[in-house]
């Protein structure tokens, strides 16, 4: 059992509060699991860190929130959007809901989209959040990568920041100038349900554009006032 004389007090990133702060995972540690096992054992996720993709065990994490903290991102976001992604046993469940659902469009690269609003049992609440709280995390503090080199920092900017804070905390309703895509891998137990990606910086023009991948699920999060120019960005799924 822990000394709570050697527990560590600082200020918690996300309510700023004095609290024992956590070992807060970039990417949830339920997300290890899921792509690092399999029906015969244990396999190692593939992170796409920088230029490289690496397979590794290690496991990007910082002290950054406190318990209460922690536990709001995992009821809001984390444990819907873990249990419906693919999991190690061969279930996605988000999947078969898009199986269910009518898309509106498919295109010619095969790809098929999908309104939130059209899929049925879909909580795009959790979807969101979730999405939110990573981007936020990889923006609130620094971590060193899979081989021990500092990540790239995120900088979604402080007014950008504050509002996501904001968002996560409960004390406004949704993040102004922000659009975000849901891509679903539709071929499960390939290579692409065993990868995580950290968040990155797709590009900067006009707004910003992040990525990250769990098992099964891309996030593309679109930021900034020109988003508003592109409303076909807003709430879609692809599978």
């Amino acid at each position: 059992m822990r000394d709570p004389a050697k527990a560590e007090l600082r200020l918690c990133g996300l309510c700023r509060k004095d609290g024992e702060l956590q070992e807060s995972h970039l990417i949830p540690k339920a997300c290890y699991k899921v792509a690092g096992s399999d029906d015969v054992g244990r396999i190692d996720p593939v992170f796409a860190h920088g230029s490289r993709d690496v397979r590794t065990s290690d496991q990007i994490k910082t002290r950054l929130l406190c318990r209460d903290c922690e536990q709001r991102f995992h009821r809001f976001g984390e444990d819907w959007t873990l249990r419906h992604c693919f999991r190690a046993t061969g279930t996605f469940n988000i999947l078969r809901m898009l199986h269910q659902s009518t898309p509106f469009e498919t295109r010619a690269d095969r790809t098929v989209w999908y309104r939130v609003s059209d899929v049925a049992r879909l909580n795009a609440g959790a979807l969101e959040y979730f999405a939110i709280s990573v981007l936020w995390r990889a923006s609130a503090a620094r971590r060193n990568g899979v081989d021990g080199q500092p990540l790239a920092q995120i900088d979604c900017g402080n007014r950008y920041s504050e509002v996501m804070r904001a968002y996560l905390l409960g004390n406004v309703n949704r993040v102004d100038e922000l659009c975000i895509h849901v891509r679903v891998n539709d071929d499960p137990r390939g290579i692409g349900d065993r990868l995580i990606l950290l968040p990155l910086l797709i590009e900067r023009s006009g707004f910003w554009h992040y990525r990250f991948l769990i098992p099964g699920l891309a996030f593309d999060l679109f930021l900034g006032q020109r988003v508003l120019d592109f409303p076909n960005l807003k709430g879609q799924f692809e599978g």
